[in-house]
């Protein structure tokens, strides 16, 4: 009886803590995640160049990049548009690998929070601010080369 109710406790843990998880958790293994804590993005976000990604940094890079998806300027990205014409799915302000694992349908999905198959201007940003806030984990609002590559190397 001990060990059931341990067992029970366990499993409500479980079931409370992944539900919680926001999409970017469910995501940092796949593509994205490899495509994106390379160097060359990196370089691209951090402004500067000082090798130290912040915050404000990360969301002046991701509005350029709203802003360039969102082709007819309606504050809303859908499906047409977060795709891209083929031939022409590359981000100007990107590598043309993290520009791939990005304009995928997964991707559109994990956005859309209300699942209406478009990504509102407050929908991406609430995204990008989670994954921010995943790789930031000291809370400092600055990322540096070895946090950034830590998804990379798993250490």
């Amino acid at each position: 009886m001990k060990t059931q109710f341990k067992n029970m406790a366990i499993i409500s843990a479980v079931l409370l803590t992944t539900t919680a998880i926001p999409a970017v958790a469910m995501l940092e293994t796949g593509g994205y995640n490899r495509e994106f804590h390379t160097m060359g993005m990196m370089k691209a976000i951090d402004a500067n160049g000082d090798h130290v990604v912040t915050h404000d940094e990360y969301i002046n890079y991701y509005k350029i990049v709203f802003d360039e998806l969102d082709t007819n300027h309606n504050d809303f990205i859908d499906g047409k548009e977060w795709i891209g014409l083929k031939g022409e799915q590359e981000i100007s302000v990107s590598t043309g690998s993290y520009s791939r694992a990005l304009r995928t349908n997964e991707m559109l999905e994990a956005k859309d929070t209300n699942h209406d198959g478009k990504v509102s201007k407050d929908e991406f940003f609430s995204y990008h601010e989670a994954y921010f806030k995943m790789i930031d984990k000291p809370g400092t609002g600055k990322i540096d080369a070895q946090n950034w590559l830590r998804r990379q190397t798993n250490n």
